[in-house]
């Protein structure tokens, strides 16, 4: 587990990254900065987050939960979809689809970038952001 690896704190402890971006957001990419202030990522610390909204204005956030073997990690990008689902919404309600992310190993952009094609047409914004 993490202190075996000499981490505090665990996957389900409550995570505040410090993480920002230098731009302004809209509800969508706020919501995806939020996620990613909540990501669980204390190996490579390429704290993720993605959040979907769809033709009904229904927001769904997702977040990285890191693994120390990263496989089985969890994607932010599919945490959001099974928030989607758990919602009622469909993956062709999608309409927008944010990515924020901050610089490091394991990077989220291309797995994201190729899921999100697979289930719909919503286009993919990323910003990177930075711990402050």
């Amino acid at each position: 587990g993490p202190r075996s690896l000499k981490q505090k704190g665990g996957l389900m402890q409550v995570q505040n990254n410090r993480l920002k971006v230098a731009r302004s957001l809209d509800a969508v990419g706020a919501a995806a900065l939020a996620a990613a202030n909540a990501s669980y990522s204390p190996y490579t610390k390429t704290f993720a987050g993605v959040a979907l909204k769809t033709n009904g204005g229904v927001i769904c956030t997702g977040r990285y939960a890191e693994n120390a073997a990263y496989n089985p990690s969890l994607s932010p990008l599919q945490a959001a979809l099974s928030q989607l689902v758990l919602h009622g919404q469909t993956f062709a309600s999608v309409t927008k689809a944010v990515l924020v992310e901050a610089s490091g190993p394991a990077s989220q952009i291309d797995a994201t970038k190729a899921v999100l094609r697979s289930v719909c047409s919503a286009p993919l914004t990323v910003y990177r952001a930075t711990v402050t």
